[in-house]
């Protein structure tokens, strides 16, 4: 499994991006969250699948945040390089589907 190299790539593989300015003086200011539903495994529930960056300074750090919270997830979930990680029923387990 390789990383998503940016935002639009996120979204390409199904991820929904929302962001919120919570205003001057707050803190954090700046919030990025990315989400996707997943389904389980032939007797697992599904659920979201959610990572989140925050930033006080930029916006734009706030994205960067929340995509490697994004990558480093995915990779714990799944595994890196080219072996997958096993469900609970010892198959391999299908990027970003379950």
């Amino acid at each position: 499994m390789s990383d998503l190299a940016n935002i639009a790539a996120a979204t390409a593989a199904g991820y929904k991006l929302t962001e919120t300015d919570a205003g001057a003086g707050r803190s954090p200011r700046y919030r990025c969250y990315l989400a996707k539903m997943i389904t389980g495994g032939s007797h697992q529930a599904g659920f979201e699948f959610r990572a989140e960056g925050h930033s006080d300074a930029l916006a734009a750090s706030a994205r960067t945040n929340c995509l490697a919270a994004l990558n480093d997830q995915r990779k714990q979930r799944w595994g890196a390089g080219a072996t997958p990680n096993k469900d609970t029923l010892g198959v391999n387990s299908s990027f970003d589907t379950k």
